[in-house]
């Protein structure tokens, strides 16, 4: 299994290696798109802003190449914070441009009402609308 953590200059990558490996592997760090290409997983993380973090990738041409090992190529990838934003068809933060595609949408600002703190940093529970192997073994509440 070789999981190829992608730098992009945005990223805790130390938190991102140190999870991987209590999780049994040694990750492959790298600024390099060509690495996708060996990967059999592929975690894109994050922290910015969204159009910060779309110019960097396509400064190194992770973009295109990303579309063929996830979309043609089938390799599974997790995103995480921006990361996972960044999949989306657009977004509006730090102004409005095309994000990778892989999810129909757009990211926007969440409105906070009186009692909602944004950003919100900590633990929710969930509400699965719909059934997913994903959520196997997930409780809904803690």
């Amino acid at each position: 299994m070789q999981v190829v953590v992608i730098d992009y200059g945005m990223s805790n990558l130390g938190s991102i290696t140190r999870a991987l490996e209590e999780c049994g592997t040694t990750p492959k760090i790298s600024s390099d798109p060509t690495d996708l290409y060996q990967a059999t997983h592929i975690i894109l993380p994050g922290v910015g802003a969204f159009y910060d973090g779309m110019k960097h990738l396509r400064l190194l041409g992770f973009d295109k190449i990303m579309k063929i090992a996830v979309v043609k190529d089938k390799i599974p990838l997790l995103g995480i914070c921006l990361g996972m934003q960044l999949l989306a068809d657009t977004g509006i933060e730090g102004g409005k441009i095309k994000g990778l595609g892989f999810i129909k949408g757009k990211t926007v600002k969440l409105k906070s009402s009186s009692q909602e703190k944004i950003p919100h940093i900590g633990w929710n529970e969930i509400h699965m609308q719909n059934v997913s192997p994903i959520m196997k073994n997930i409780p809904e509440k803690n």
